[in-house]
C-alpha cells in the first residue's frame, strides 16, 4: 500500500503510466486535497486520472498535524504525509524535495515517479525507461542529469 501526493499522479496519467502504481503498489490512496489538485485543472488525460482516483480517496483526519506540516510544505504534501501517518503505511509516492525530506524525516520509505519507472523496469512491468524520462520532461518535470543517467544506469540502459 502507498500514498501518492499530486505530481506523481499527473505525470504518470500525463504519459499514460498511471497503471504503473497499482502494478508495483495493490493498494493506493490518496487524500482529498490531492484528489482536488489532480482534477482541477482539465487535461486531456483529466478524465483517465478521475477515473483511477474513485475509490481511493481518504480524508485526513488530524487537521493540526496537516497545518504543523504545512508550515514546510504545501497542503497536498501536507496531507500525503499526514494520511501515510494516519493509516501507518510507511510508504509515500512524492516528488518535491522538501516533501520528500520531511517524510524521510519522519521515518517513511519515499519513492518518486523515476524511482518508481526504475522498479516498474525492475519487475517487468515496462520495457524500457528512457524513452518515459524524456516523455516526464516533455510534460514538465525537471529530472537532473545525474538522476537520469542514474536511473538508466540501474535499469541497464545506460
Amino acid at each position: 500500500m502507498i500514498v501518492s501526493n499530486t505530481s506523481p499522479l499527473i505525470l504518470l496519467a500525463n504519459i499514460g503510466k498511471l497503471d504503473l502504481i497499482e502494478k508495483i503498489y495493490t493498494d493506493v490512496l490518496i487524500p482529498e486535497y490531492v484528489y482536488t489538485e489532480c482534477i482541477r485543472d482539465k487535461k486531456p488525460f483529466s478524465e483517465e486520472l478521475e477515473r483511477f482516483l474513485q475509490g481511493k480517496i481518504q480524508e485526513v483526519k488530524d487537521r493540526k498535524g496537516v497545518e504543523n506540516l504545512m508550515l514546510v510544505v504545501d497542503k497536498g504534501e501536507a496531507e500525503a504525509i499526514q494520511l501515510v501517518l494516519e493509516k501507518g503505511i510507511d510508504k509515500i509516492l512524492i516528488d518535491d524535495l522538501k516533501g520528500r525530506n520531511i517524510a524521510i524525516y519522519n521515518g517513511l520509505s519515499v519513492i518518486g515517479t523515476v524511482g518508481l519507472l526504475i522498479k516498474a523496469k525492475k519487475e517487468g512491468h515496462i520495457e524500457e525507461i528512457k524513452l518515459l524520462l524524456e516523455e516526464l520532461e516533455k510534460a514538465g518535470m525537471r529530472i537532473s542529469k545525474t538522476l537520469k543517467l542514474e536511473a538508466l544506469a540501474l535499469t541497464g540502459e545506460d
